[in-house]
């Protein structure tokens, strides 16, 4: 999709979205007993970044970044996880950033580079 901004839902389903917009601003993704990608490698993100909401009931959502993306993630799990796999990696101060703000209620939200 070349929307700016991402809305998916995965209800005792599957939903996998690409994105390829040149002024990416954001994403609501929710999962429920099911599981959700939203795939950022083709997209790029605005001046002053972007940010994710994702909810996990039951279910997992992956979200996946290009490197050299900062990514901030922060996150309630309740008796499930949640996961940022870019940590780690010098970037300069001007990097694109990401921020996801999750919840995992027995499920998983994971931010990482590879499927």
């Amino acid at each position: 999709t070349g929307d700016d901004v991402v809305r998916t839902s995965a209800i005792l389903g599957g939903s996998e979205v690409v994105s390829q917009s040149k002024t990416f601003r954001g994403a609501v993704l929710m999962a429920f007993l099911g599981g959700a990608e939203l795939d950022l490698r083709s997209a790029q993100l605005l001046e002053q970044g972007a940010d994710i909401d994702a909810t996990a009931i039951l279910g997992g959502i992956d979200v996946i970044v290009p490197r050299g993306w900062r990514v901030s993630v922060r996150g309630t799990p309740i008796l499930g996880g949640v996961g940022n796999r870019t940590e780690g990696q010098s970037l300069p101060d001007d990097a694109p950033s990401l921020r996801v703000d999750a919840l995992a209620i027995l499920g998983g939200v994971d931010v990482k580079y590879e499927k």
